[in-house]
């Protein structure tokens, strides 16, 4: 889970990496709620949400704004593999909390 992907945007270096399980769950809950109809707008909403997601360890208080990451969705080569990518890097996240999920068990015990 320690993968990682620089992205350079003219003069500055991002780092994209999805570490923050809360952020992750919380982005990955507003990726599912858009709609994969094909539209071109959803893809790039979809884009945005996930880079936006890996962005957060690293960049946090420096967030590069919404119009900033819809220019990169527009403007990266190899787009669908990006996205791809992107995807991959989540679930791999998203897999280890499900896997925490199973292994984590409770009980309220009577007294």
């Amino acid at each position: 889970m320690a993968r990682k992907i620089r992205l350079q945007f003219y003069d500055k270096t991002y780092t994209i990496e999805y570490a923050n399980r809360i952020e992750v769950k919380e982005y990955f809950t507003q990726l599912s709620k858009i709609k994969n109809d094909g539209k071109i707008e959803n893809g790039i909403k979809s884009l945005v949400i996930l880079l936006k997601a890996g962005l957060v360890k690293h960049h946090k208080s420096e967030m590069p704004s919404d119009e900033e990451i819809e220019r990169w969705a527009t403007s990266i080569p190899n787009a669908e593999l990006f996205y791809e990518t992107l995807m991959e890097m989540v679930q791999e996240v998203v897999s280890v909390i499900d896997g925490d999920t199973k292994n984590l068990k409770w009980e309220v015990e009577e007294a």
